[in-house]
């Protein structure tokens, strides 16, 4: 008997119909609560626009840590304006000597520099990401990047 109970209790919850309670029992007849999001009454509020620039929260390889000759991962806290990553300067140098650098864009919210023709020699490679990345809302970074790896 309690299970049938249970099982009553359980069937009223997910609103389904008792066919064996009494005549009048029956929630059928009781209005449904409006849905606040498709009720045409229903204010909505503005989301608030975002007027934050991306900030940069990684970097790998770290800054100042011996770097491989791999790619340069920069890593953002928000998703980042492919385009903008595609029209940003990048610039590399090594003893006071340019290095070939590029950009490009990593979804959703990273950038990854790559480096041409980099000497083998131990030294600093120091490289600077002007301030044109931004985010899908249109904010640039605060200021450019400039950051150095250990060969």
């Amino acid at each position: 008997m309690w299970l049938v109970r249970a099982l009553l209790l359980v069937l009223a919850a997910c609103n389904v119909p008792d066919k064996h309670a009494p005549e009048g029992d029956d929630d059928t007849n009781v209005s449904p609560t409006p849905d606040p999001v498709s009720a045409p009454d229903a204010a909505i509020p503005d989301a608030e626009p975002d007027t934050q620039p991306p900030r940069l929260v990684d970097v790998q390889p770290a800054p100042s840590s011996k770097w491989r000759h791999s790619p340069i991962n920069l890593t953002f806290d928000e998703a980042l304006d492919p385009a903008s990553v595609a029209g940003t300067a990048v610039t590399a140098t090594f003893a006071s000597d340019p290095v070939p650098a590029a950009i490009a864009f990593d979804a959703p919210a990273s950038a990854v520099i790559t480096l041409r023709d980099v000497p083998n020699s131990a030294g600093l490679l120091e490289v600077e990401v002007s301030a044109t990345i931004s985010d899908v809302a249109g904010n640039p970074i605060a200021a450019p990047l400039v950051f150095a790896v250990e060969l």
